[in-house]
């Protein structure tokens, strides 16, 4: 199944690194967007070009650079490689935190583009993959908790037993076409006013 070109966004500080990557880039078939030479407004970058990729090569990554790559992570996840001669354990290990896909401390050279990009996009589909499933975890995990403290609740106010209090909140997602999780809910609302209440 072919894909379309993916869209990459070129962060580089030397203008004439960045015009060879770029050159590079399009030679194996990608779509790239206008270079930018400052990590200064990324975030921004990112919002208006919308890329699949980002590519930053810069002297070292700073604090302001990093903080924006956790913002991006967070609310505009997409794979970014990071190539910096600044091979210190701890910048690595702070890229890796904020999000980054692939650091390499040895430059970017242009035969190792292509592979640099399929790592970095191969990289970041395996750590969505793993965010989406501890995610749908900790809400499965919540759900359970709300269904049993409804439970819990209806057992304690209607004097009945677990099975019976588990039909109660069937009965009540079907009189009210919800979900089950959505009648716990329901019911646990009440279980706060009541408590206010008292």
């Amino acid at each position: 199944m072919n894909r379309r070109p993916l869209q990459i966004l070129v962060v580089d500080d030397d203008a004439a690194r960045a015009h060879q990557l770029c050159q590079a880039l399009q030679k194996a078939g990608y779509h790239v967007l206008r270079p930018a030479v400052s990590t200064q407004d990324l975030v921004a970058l990112v919002d208006q070009h919308e890329p699949d990729v980002v590519l930053l090569d810069v002297e070292s990554p700073g604090r302001d650079t990093l903080e924006q790559i956790a913002h991006i992570t967070r609310y505009r996840p997409r794979a970014i490689a990071l190539f910096s001669p600044d091979g210190s354990p701890d910048r690595i290990r702070a890229a890796f935190e904020a999000g980054v896909s692939v650091y390499s401390a040895e430059g970017l050279p242009p035969s190792r583009v292509h592979a640099a990009v399929e790592i970095a996009v191969a990289q970041f589909e395996r750590w969505q993959c793993l965010r989406e499933e501890l995610a749908a975890a900790k809400q499965s995990l919540a759900d359970r908790t709300s269904l049993d403290n409804a439970k819990r609740f209806l057992m304690e106010h209607r004097q009945c037993g677990e099975p019976e209090a588990h039909q109660l909140l069937q009965k009540l997602a079907m009189d009210r076409r919800k979900k089950l999780i959505e009648a716990a809910h329901d019911v646990l609302a009440m279980a706060d006013i009541l408590k206010g209440k008292s």
